[in-house]
């Protein structure tokens, strides 16, 4: 499954996305505002879970490899985690290589996969956990009208972290 915009091309994670899934997660750049820095043997064990419930008929993960139009040179990662169809509701994450960052992809990515969230999935509620230092994730969420939720019910939630939620405009 994948889909494009005008600027990126989604698609599917594939057993070839090990090196760079990686690569990514044991960054300890790109992970200071995402999540918890993984070891190599940590992050080849996460890759092979997410690969395996990304190809499950019933997935409750979604995963998206992003790539620039006409290149297969991945830019970074944006995922549903959480997706309940039931629910119609999941929770949002990307992690972009710093090359990619500061250009508006971000922008561009979450913007059109909550857009395929609300229209494709039928989804009317979308979640994000933010770091409350990822001041840059969060004025990027605030931008496309998720709101901070005022109670996290979540007990395990670090209280360095925010809830938001974008619920679907209906006519």
């Amino acid at each position: 499954m994948y889909f494009k915009t005008d600027r990126v091309t989604f698609r599917e994670l594939k057993a070839e996305d090990e090196k760079f899934y990686i690569q990514t997660y044991t960054d300890p750049q790109l992970m200071k505002y995402t999540g918890v820095e993984l070891n190599t043997a940590q992050a080849k064990s996460a890759f092979l879970t997410t690969l395996t419930a990304t190809q499950k008929s019933a997935a409750n993960y979604m995963m998206f490899v992003l790539c620039r139009n006409n290149t297969t040179t991945p830019l970074g990662f944006i995922a549903f985690k959480d997706l309940s169809l039931s629910k119609r509701s999941a929770e949002i994450g990307i992690i972009l290589q710093r090359e990619a960052q500061g250009k508006g992809i971000a922008f561009h990515c979450v913007s059109a996969v909550v857009t395929y969230g609300f229209d494709k999935l039928s989804l009317n509620n979308i979640f994000a956990n933010l770091k409350v230092a990822n001041k840059a994730g969060i004025k990027l969420i605030n931008r496309l009208g998720f709101e901070p939720v005022k109670s996290n019910c979540e007990k395990n939630t670090p209280s360095d972290v925010q809830l938001y939620s974008k619920i679907k405009e209906t006519i």
